[in-house]
């Protein structure tokens, strides 16, 4: 069995989107994005939609651009210099 590895916290903030209730971040970030959503559209699952195992991305360079998406709202919502988006940018640099 695995073990969880600590470093893997560092994620979480982008594991999930957003509250809803941060309709400022709705509003300046049209596509929202975050990791569950990118496993889902690598299972091929859309919405509640049950996963086809056939994934949404279509080139090696989509799934990157999806990831992408990630860090890039995390830099346009968070102010420059601020925890997140520094942590956005190491994930940035990254991947």
């Amino acid at each position: 069995m695995l073990k969880p590895r600590s470093d893997f916290q560092e994620f979480q903030p982008f594991v999930n989107l957003p509250p809803r209730s941060l309709t400022d971040y709705y509003k300046l970030i049209k596509k929202p994005m975050c990791l569950k959503l990118v496993g889902k559209h690598a299972r091929g699952q859309q919405g509640r939609d049950a996963a086809t195992g056939v994934t949404l991305h279509k080139t090696w360079d989509s799934f990157e651009e999806e990831v992408s998406l990630i860090w890039k709202n995390a830099q346009d919502y968070n102010e420059d210099g601020s925890d997140m988006f520094e942590l956005a940018s190491k994930f940035r640099v990254r991947f």
